[in-house]
């Protein structure tokens, strides 16, 4: 993942002109010829009207037959440019700030490793929404993906100009939940001993309640982390972040950090402990038909929690949960041995390898 380009665009607005330009070259081409595509168009509307355009391709190099009579703007039919001049005049009136970035998608499904899937900034990032498919002038297929535009809470290093966190810290509502759950197990607790006739201690509930931004530590809300890739494997790219969905975790400090308008400093020598609560992806959608019948039956469970640390000059893992999968009727465990990390080049992704028992796959059933 580009930092700059991941989080921190420039929000500038164009004028209508250069507006309806770029998006005739962005929407131009399709053709909307059913009843259900002209529906998504709606629906993509509404998203483009509060979403910054990426760079035209015709500008950028781009495909040389995308150059061609067939791209001409002169093809495009009446009723679908006054579509997109009405989209331009919508994104300058609204007063609303851009949320997304909007990337034309050429692939069925998304992958780092697929020419015209995911642009190169948004590796590691889902979008928020997807619409789609339409057809093109050409016949193609293409979807629009839509990735949020994030702010986070950045941590640096004393000197460093790129931030080795980007996180969001948990809001006070969140806190103050999860310290009313904890009173509640505590109320259930003297309940409990009420009837052993145990003698009770003093509760103090206020002491549960710890604000995101004071002492050495600070909890985390449910979203996504960023960590400077080089904090987690060498070998990483220096500029390269990666990202992870979170329900919820914490960071903590060997020292306190200075905080100064969102941003946090510390020393080369500070420890830095995170512990993270994965959000687990959802798995394959059931349907009626039986295509890929054998990958919704697969059971996957990744890991929950994480552990890591690292200094300026230092990093490791601390701790993995277990995982699992059924696959073809076949169970099998997969457990952190202590490995370390490494960055593949190839697939742009830091691994961690896992010990797994049983050691091979046996193919016990299967729904073909």
């Amino acid at each position: 993942m580009d930092l700059e380009n991941r989080c921190h665009f420039n929000t500038k607005p164009m004028s209508t002109t250069n507006q309806t330009l770029s998006l005739e070259e962005l929407l131009g081409p399709l053709t909307l010829k059913g009843a259900q595509e002209k529906k998504d168009f709606d629906r993509l509307s509404k998203y483009i009207e509060v979403s910054k355009i990426s760079q035209p391709r015709s500008s950028s190099g781009g495909r040389a037959f995308e150059k061609s009579d067939a791209y001409d703007i002169r093809k495009v039919a009446p009723s679908h440019l006054k579509n997109i001049s009405r989209v331009a005049k919508a994104r300058e009136a609204s007063s609303k700030k851009e949320k997304y970035v909007v990337h034309k998608r050429e692939q069925p499904f998304l992958s780092n490793l697929l020419s015209g899937s995911m642009p190169e900034w948004a590796n590691g990032a889902k979008p928020e929404a997807s619409v789609g498919p339409f057809v093109q002038l050409d016949s193609r297929q293409v979807w629009f993906d839509f990735y949020p535009i994030l702010t986070f809470s950045k941590l640096f290093f004393d000197g460093d100009i790129s931030p080795a966190l980007l996180f969001k810290p948990a809001g006070i509502r969140k806190l103050a939940s999860k310290a009313f759950v904890a009173a509640t197990e505590d109320v259930k607790e003297i309940r409990a001993d009420l009837r052993r006739d145990v003698k009770i201690k003093d509760l103090k509930i206020k002491d549960k309640i710890v604000l995101p931004t004071r002492g050495t530590t600070i909890t985390l809300g449910k979203g996504s982390i960023w960590i400077q890739s080089k904090y987690l494997a060498d070998g990483a790219p220096v500029n390269g972040y990666t990202g992870l969905a979170i329900k919820g975790g914490t960071i903590s400090f060997s020292k306190k950090p200075v905080n100064k308008g969102g941003s946090y400093k510390i020393t080369a020598t500070t420890k830095v402990l995170i512990e993270l609560e994965l959000d687990q992806p959802a798995g394959p959608a059931h349907s009626k038909d039986k295509f890929g019948q054998d990958a919704k039956d697969m059971k996957l469970k990744l890991s929950e929690t994480l552990a890591f640390h690292f200094t300026k000059n230092t990093h490791g893992i601390d701790k993995i949960a277990p995982a699992s999968w059924g696959l073809y009727g076949h169970g099998m465990a997969f457990n952190w041995g202590k490995a370390t990390p490494v960055y593949n080049a190839g697939l742009s992704q830091i691994l961690i390898p896992l010990k797994h028992k049983p050691t091979s796959l046996e193919v016990q059933s299967s729904n073909r």
